[in-house]
């Protein structure tokens, strides 16, 4: 289920990691309808996908092999939020990886890119809140 109007983009996925590319594309496509500059809009794109990641390697699917997932992005003034929920309530950890480590990385990545990041555990399991703002 998807839903956008004017400066909001929600979401809900039944996530598989090989349908990263195609919600960057259209989370990319609203951020460019909302006019946010272009070092925001890569900002957030890079915290979304490694948010999205971190549930697909991170939470258990479903018996059909699905991790579900909410995503809401929203235009505020100033910047951009987004909003990934997970019915897992482990919250993020920093880990510091092994120089050549393929992994491990994806949370600090989200803290230095995010101007703002929270996270809050919920009774369906947890929200994870980035604000990335733009530059005048």
């Amino acid at each position: 289920m998807a839903r956008s109007v004017h400066g909001q983009l929600d979401m809900g996925l039944n996530m598989k990691s090989e349908y990263l590319a195609a919600v960057r594309g259209i989370v990319r496509a609203h951020l460019r309808l909302w006019e946010v500059g272009d070092e925001a809009s890569e900002r957030m794109l890079i915290a979304v996908n490694e948010l999205l990641t971190n549930v697909c390697q991170h939470t258990d699917p479903d018996q059909n092999g699905w991790q579900m997932v909410s995503l809401l992005v929203q235009r505020v003034p100033g910047g951009v939020t987004a909003i990934v929920s997970d019915r897992d309530a482990r919250v993020p950890v920093q880990v510091v990886p092994a120089q050549l480590a393929e992994n491990g990385r994806g949370w600090r990545l989200v803290r230095d890119l995010a101007d703002d990041v929270s996270v809050s555990v919920t009774g369906a399991g947890k929200d994870v809140w980035v604000y990335v703002g733009e530059t005048t």
